[in-house]
């Protein structure tokens, strides 16, 4: 298992340096619920599901787009950032109908998690990652 990630994860990196496209195949999404008294994230038992989707990374690192059974998204890249010890990337990003997000990339733990934060509630969502890959 950490031969695959360890394998995964120099694909990636490298596929990213040559300017790759990047394909991550997902298979289920949760919801949780930030507790600003505990001040933890709360699972939201109801809400989750299995769907799939695919999120496209272009080449670029401009943009990507998330695609689910109903509709296509298109994510404008702001500002991205990468840790490197937690192989996690973090993207600034504008939605194609002006709403701003934090998406994380966490490729150790095969997550890509959306920070929502509103008026009203900050709201985590993670997909779990299915499969990678990439094409030139």
């Amino acid at each position: 298992m950490i031969r695959k990630l360890l394998l995964l994860t120099a694909i990636l990196v490298t596929s990213l340096y040559v300017q790759s496209q990047v394909f991550f195949s997902c298979t289920h999404r949760d919801y949780y619920y930030w507790d600003e008294q505990n001040e933890t994230f709360v699972f939201a038992e109801d809400a989750g599901y299995d769907e799939n989707s695919l999120f496209e990374l272009n080449k670029a690192e401009t943009m990507f787009t998330h695609t689910t059974p109903t509709m296509t998204s298109a994510y404008y890249i702001r500002e991205k950032e990468y840790d490197e010890d937690l192989d996690v990337y973090t993207f600034e990003v504008k939605s194609d109908v002006g709403n701003d997000y934090t998406y994380i990339f966490d490729l150790k733990n095969e997550q890509i998690r959306i920070l929502i934060d509103d008026e009203e509630d900050t709201i985590l969502v993670v997909f779990t990652i299915k499969r990678i890959w990439t094409e030139e």
